[in-house]
């Protein structure tokens, strides 16, 4: 339905002086006066209050169907509505297009589309386009995704938490940071709700691809992210609320060196992850500890498929000592070999033995594998 519009009806000039004003009621507008003040055009009621206060427009219209005025100057107009009041805006409009029966306003001005809501510039009418989406990223309101020249931005709250300068940014509302595309490379940054137009830059958009690979139970996200030809993994905890907080929960567990991580291949336990990687052996990592990583020839798993043991760069075995912070024990191991009920046969200078744990069970006195399984099967250790 199109705006209708009632303008003035001119009546003779009545001519009055309010408080040392020069006022003059030189018609009627919705059944109110139209006035002149000190050759400033307004509208006041039956009691001589203001409904639009004076000011230098060049006509008034009432907009029925939105129920306001505008209030028209060179280049556009001003809304005003009932009580004097307006939007405070360094911007004119050209036109009034929807309202979402909220005090929300979608408005087009001489540069683009914008948005108002209570009395004031929700989003500037300067962009090309807006998609409004009632999901929202952070939990709280509406998003407005506007663009400007063939870029994207994010305005949350009346904020800009996205400056207009994405080619696009992936809208996944689950988490507060953003994965965002800029000349055809990935980044991930995070907005600022407190301070408009602020983001911490996680990763620069430098990036083939950033993807998200897993989900951990604390909502920490895992990311697999290439550059040039090579692929590494970045995690983000998404548990942060202050700004120390938000800038150190982002780090890279393994930096972008290895040409192909084969993570459908990934085992998890106890929140300590193998992956293989190819031509390269076995990727061992905990996610919520930047470059917390060991890459191992082989690895030894226990029946419950956790990693208790690998080879190092010498060709020797160690096992892990500490899984929280995957620190591994000082001696070194020729050959470790699992056994039944996670009991670990151990070589050492010809010598086997046979560890549970951290804890050396059988001594290393043995000669040949099949010696120390012939023990270990007779329940020497106990």
């Amino acid at each position: 339905m199109k705006p209708i519009f009632i303008t003035l009806t001119l009546l003779f000039c009545i001519h009055i002086s309010v408080s040392g004003q020069d006022r003059k009621v030189i018609g009627t507008i919705n059944d109110l006066s139209l006035i002149t003040e000190n050759d400033k055009l307004g509208i006041i009621d039956n009691h001589n209050a203001y409904v639009v206060k004076p000011d230098n427009y060049t006509k008034i219209e009432y907009d029925k169907e939105f129920d306001l005025y505008r209030c028209f100057k060179a280049n556009g107009f001003e809304i005003c509505f009932d009580n004097g009041q307006k939007v405070e805006s360094d911007y004119l409009f050209t036109d009034i297009l929807d309202f979402d029966g909220n005090g929300t306003y979608r408005v087009k001005g001489e540069k683009g589309f914008g948005y108002i809501s209570d009395l004031t510039v929700l989003i500037p009418p300067i962009y090309d386009d807006i998609t409004v989406e009632a999901e929202s990223y952070f939990g709280c309101c509406m998003n407005y995704i506007v663009e400007k020249d063939k870029k994207k931005g994010l305005y949350i709250e009346g904020k800009a938490v996205l400056e207009c300068e994405y080619d696009d940014f992936i809208k996944d509302k689950t988490y507060p940071h953003f994965i965002v595309v800029k000349d055809n490379m990935k980044g991930m940054v995070y907005p600022l709700l407190s301070d408009e137009g602020k983001i911490v830059e996680f990763l620069s958009p430098t990036y083939k691809a950033i993807e998200l690979q897993k989900i951990q139970d604390d909502g920490n996200c895992l990311y697999l992210v290439s550059q040039e030809d090579k692929v590494g993994l970045f995690a983000v905890n998404t548990d942060s609320y202050s700004i120390e907080e938000i800038k150190s929960s982002a780090y890279f567990v393994l930096p972008p060196q290895n040409k192909k991580i084969q993570w459908s291949q990934m085992q998890l336990v106890d929140d300590v992850f193998s992956v293989p990687l190819k031509k390269q052996g076995h990727l061992i990592f905990i996610a919520n500890q930047p470059t917390t990583y060991y890459i191992s020839e082989k690895v030894i798993f226990n029946t419950d498929h956790f990693p208790v043991a690998i080879k190092g760069a010498k060709g020797q075995f160690q096992f892990i000592a500490d899984f929280n912070k995957l620190v591994l024990n000082e001696v070194l191991y020729d050959e470790i070999v699992p056994l039944p009920e996670d009991i670990y046969a151990i070589e050492k200078e010809n010598k086997w033995g046979a560890m549970f744990g951290n804890t050396l069970i059988i001594p290393l006195k043995y000669k040949t594998l099949e010696e120390l399984k012939i023990a270990y099967e007779n329940g020497e250790y106990w």
